[in-house]
């Protein structure tokens, strides 16, 4: 972060200086550092005045990232319809112009600020939007790093509607991968801690448990099952005249 800080100060590049400065904005806030996290906010929104009037790619996405950090700044101040005002025009921009991976994180913010205002049908809408894409694009800490509040939405979808059983067992991935970044003692104490884990769940007796394992990887066959374990020990208890041998770098798979 600080070499692509130094480089596009260097350069006079606004988008990279843009992309380090929102990382840098989000790790503060994540820390409590809010007086600092100000004065980085006001470095982006200085960028993106500079980009004002301008018709460029680069100039545009400027502009979003401004934007995207004052709508990270209220939610952090709990300002939840400033929040839900900026976030909702950067999305409709992100899809018009192909920014999915963006999209995604804006999903997952929009449904952390319609819950804080109470908006229950809608706070459960945008994280299962938000699961649909991430999982079409293979994302798990991208989406996390959207706000501190995430699992706690996937959480309650999982546990207050009912969701597909492809994107539930993905969402399940999501939720380990936050686990693991948190002391026990918080993950014991957060609402989505009695979540089961994807792979915990896979051992189970459901029949398609290997395949929805495979799917909500997000990836095809070989790839899939040469980085699941429990895909394949599914496979040799289903399937006693085959044998699937998973390697580091591939998938060989034979008839006994």
């Amino acid at each position: 972060m600080r070499w692509l800080e130094d480089y596009g100060t260097q350069h006079r590049l606004d988008r990279p200086l843009g992309y380090a400065l929102a990382m840098r904005l989000r790790w503060q806030l994540r820390r409590g550092e809010t007086v600092q996290a100000q004065g980085t906010l006001e470095r982006i929104v200085l960028l993106g005045a500079r980009q004002a009037g301008r018709t460029s790619t680069a100039a545009a996405e400027v502009r979003r990232i401004a934007e995207r950090a004052r709508a990270e700044m209220s939610l952090n101040w709990n300002d939840f319809d400033a929040a839900i005002a900026r976030l909702g025009p950067v999305m409709t921009e992100c899809e018009a112009c192909g920014r999915y991976r963006t999209v995604v994180l804006l999903q997952a913010q929009l449904a952390c600020a319609e819950a804080g205002r109470g908006n229950a049908e809608t706070a459960r809408r945008h994280p299962l939007e938000a699961l649909r894409l991430g999982h079409r694009l293979g994302l798990s800490r991208s989406l996390l790093d959207a706000d501190r509040r995430v699992p706690e939405q996937i959480g309650a979808l999982l546990r207050d509607a009912p969701v597909d059983p492809v994107l539930a067992f993905y969402a399940r991935r999501v939720l380990a991968a936050a686990n693991a970044t948190r002391p026990w003692h918080a993950c014991a104490t957060s609402s989505w801690a009695g979540i089961t884990p994807p792979f915990a769940a896979a051992t189970t007796s459901h029949p398609n448990q290997a395949a929805l394992c495979i799917v909500a990887k997000g990836c095809w066959w070989p790839t899939a099952l040469a980085t699941c374990h429990c895909c394949c020990a599914s496979s040799r208890q289903r399937r006693s005249k085959r044998r699937v041998t998973c390697r580091t770098n591939g998938l060989r798979r034979c008839a006994a």
